[in-house]
């Protein structure tokens, strides 16, 4: 059995019992695991909870059309398709969801993690790991590229982390995807009803590392507000007080003053 067959294999085996029925593909290398696998929810071929997994990733996508890639045999780009059979007015919990389902996953590997709103996972402030979201009106897909083997020499440029750094031990790849599904399953099934949309929105805001902090939100090159983060607002806006008054961001790029 080859390296894709296997690890494959080892996932499936590993989510079997999740609580939403994961159908995982693995490809060696792609430019984006999100882009490949919208293009098939928008087409129309792609079947309910799609799960694309890129062992090497050259063209992913972050916020402000930054890149992320994936390095071959060090980390892993995973997408997850799913029903968005939920009121639209809870889109905008999605990305903030799966936050929750990453740092969960990160948790259960023995890597404490927190939120940087909207989509940026750290340890001890440094990035483990991305969340980008895309949404059709019939369904939405969930990417997460995470830091799997990476070296501290690795990682020295961007001043991230890995799960290996935080670990000082090795812990596969299959089973960092594996960690993910399940936690995100769990994620899916609950954000279907308003009480889970609640708890989910509860738990993110305990997992913040944004809340409390003075940020720089910038919503472009040459557009940006300074102040302090107060919490996230139940549709999952940014709360943030600046000159005497409470603003609500719905997108940007926040950086964390101190």
């Amino acid at each position: 059995m080859g390296l894709i067959e296997s690890f494959a294999s080892a996932v499936a085996e590993a989510v079997a019992g999740a609580a939403v029925p994961w159908v995982v593909e693995v490809v060696e290398e792609t430019g984006s695991t999100n882009s490949d696998l919208m293009a098939r929810v928008r087409a129309g071929e792609c079947s309910d909870y799609a799960v694309m997994v890129g062992l090497a990733q050259t063209g992913g996508r972050g916020r402000l059309a930054r890149g992320w890639s994936t390095p071959p045999g060090l980390g892993v780009a995973v997408s997850m398709m799913f029903p968005l059979d939920i009121d639209p007015s809870g889109w905008g919990l999605v990305p903030l969801a799966t936050g929750v389902a990453v740092a969960r996953a990160l948790g259960d590997l023995g890597v404490g993690a927190r939120l940087k709103w909207p989509n940026d996972v750290l340890v001890s402030g440094r990035k483990i790991a991305g969340i980008l979201v895309e949404a059709t009106p019939r369904a939405a897909v969930a990417g997460v590229g995470i830091n799997v083997a990476q070296t501290g020499e690795d990682l020295a440029d961007v001043g991230g982390t890995s799960v290996a750094i935080e670990l000082a031990a090795e812990t596969t790849r299959e089973a960092v995807v594996a960690a993910v599904l399940r936690r995100m399953g769990e994620v899916v099934t609950t954000m279907r009803t308003a009480a889970g949309r609640e708890a989910l929105l509860g738990a993110y805001r305990e997992l913040s590392d944004t809340i409390g902090r003075e940020v720089r939100v910038w919503l472009g090159e040459r557009d940006w507000t300074d102040g302090r983060a107060t919490g996230v607002a139940d549709d999952g806006r940014l709360l943030v007080e600046t000159g005497g008054e409470v603003r609500a961001f719905a997108a940007g790029d926040v950086v964390h003053l101190r």
